[in-house]
């Protein structure tokens, strides 16, 4: 009876694994919700469990079936997958979690901001957003240098982009024209990931606020993107304010 259990074990999680690696985001969202019912089942009983060691193994890069190289970068999709089961797996199971593997997954949650990918970068967001939930401030307090820096690098080239974006919309490709867009994209993620990490720690944030931060979000509500400009609205909205 214990193989049959274990065996069992093993398809639902090498099925979920499947699911949240696939190139359609329809799998990957299937196999979102049934990590989530099979964590509500199942739930781990340790921070070793196959099923997270398969999940930190996409994003740590240490697990020799997702490992990668120069040559063969792992596709984003399984990244995004990852990141997205990481948040779910903590929402369910953050009383077993230890703080090495806050500590892991904070990391990782925080590399992945620069990812080419808009997907990957909003997930990693989210991530850190969970981990707020749980762990409070203090997760805000280790990236927030670089998430702020992000800020700020892509709000300096902001004017600069825009000059470009003029001359090279005369007789140039679109590509060209959104290589000098992109860092946008990072300039909203990262405030997407403020905004989660602020909603998730709630009051407690305001000891948090200080003048380089205001600072950046109220210079992002004059960006040129739209998208940029609403983001930060969200931020604003979360309850940021200055503390009396």
């Amino acid at each position: 009876r214990r193989v049959r259990e274990a065996v069992y074990q093993r398809r639902v999680r090498d099925s979920i694994i499947q699911s949240l690696s696939s190139h359609k985001k329809l799998d990957r969202d299937r196999g979102i919700d049934a990590l989530s019912r099979h964590l509500k089942t199942s739930p781990g009983d340790d921070n070793e469990s196959p099923l997270l060691t398969l999940l930190k193994g996409k994003v740590e890069f240490n697990d020799s079936e997702y490992s990668i190289n120069s040559e063969e970068p792992i596709p984003w999709e399984q990244l995004h997958g990852a990141l997205l089961a990481l948040s779910v797996y903590i929402d369910c199971c953050n009383e077993t979690c230890s703080p090495e593997f806050y500590t892991t997954v904070t990391n990782s949650g925080q590399q992945f901001l620069t990812h080419d990918e808009t997907r990957v970068r909003a997930a990693a967001g989210q991530l850190l957003g969970t981990l707020a939930k749980y762990r409070g401030t203090s997760v805000y307090l280790s990236c927030k240098s670089d998430l702020l820096s992000g800020i700020n690098v892509c709000l300096e080239r902001h004017e600069e982009a825009d000059n470009k974006i003029k001359e090279k919309l005369n007789g140039h490709s679109p590509e060209s024209v959104f290589h000098d867009t992109a860092g946008w994209g990072n300039l909203e993620t990262n405030m997407k990931a403020l905004e989660c990490i602020i909603t998730n720690t709630g009051a407690e944030f305001d000891e948090c606020i200080d003048c380089e931060l205001l600072d950046l979000v109220f210079a992002s509500l004059c960006h040129t993107n739209r998208f940029v400009r609403e983001t930060v609205h969200g931020v604003l909205c979360t309850g940021l304010h200055t503390p009396t």
